[in-house]
């Protein structure tokens, strides 16, 4: 509209106009985790604007490090067998929810099936698992924390042969 004053950061399109934050702009914005000003994947901070995963993350010992909740990770399975696995600080009392979306259709098995499991401290014990409780084929769990300490949770496609191009990994305390 003849009033609309457009800011730094957002973008407004149609009349009347509707503005809204963009993801590539430089600002963290609602909903991001990172933006470094472009919208390229592989560079640490994905084109949907999410910390991504880095490689190598397939052991306990590799896990990314999750620095503050509620954190969203872009990753991948990107070969057959590939499970992903992230570290977070969690307090006891605490409620994690965990889960996993797709980019790909949650909806169609092929695309995105998820697994998704957190282990205790010792990196070993696994004190929950999820499969298909998410939205269509994708995984969702919840976790009241009986100590405080490190916990480990890791993604995998529930097909040893899948490949999942992009998935989202969302770490949330209730």
């Amino acid at each position: 509209s003849s009033t609309c004053v457009q800011e730094d950061g957002y973008v407004c399109l149609g009349e009347p106009s509707a503005c809204a934050a963009m993801c590539g702009n430089g600002f963290i914005d609602d909903g991001e985790t990172c933006d470094d000003a472009n919208q390229l994947d592989g560079d640490g901070c994905s084109s949907a604007c999410h910390i991504e995963e880095a490689e190598p993350n397939n052991t306990v010992g590799a896990a990314n490090a999750i620095l503050a909740l509620p954190s969203v990770r872009a990753g991948s399975i990107a070969l057959a067998g590939d499970v992903d696995y992230f570290r977070l600080s969690l307090a006891v009392g605490q409620t994690l929810r965990f889960e996993t979306s797709a980019a790909d259709d949650c909806d169609d098995a092929d695309a995105a099936d998820t697994v998704i499991s957190l282990f205790a401290q010792d990196g070993v014990t696994q004190v929950a698992d999820d499969d298909d409780s998410g939205v269509g084929y994708c995984s969702t769990l919840q976790y009241v924390v009986p100590a405080s300490g490190f916990y480990y949770a890791s993604v995998k496609a529930w097909r040893v042969s899948q490949i999942i191009p992009a998935y989202q990994a969302w770490f949330v305390i209730l």
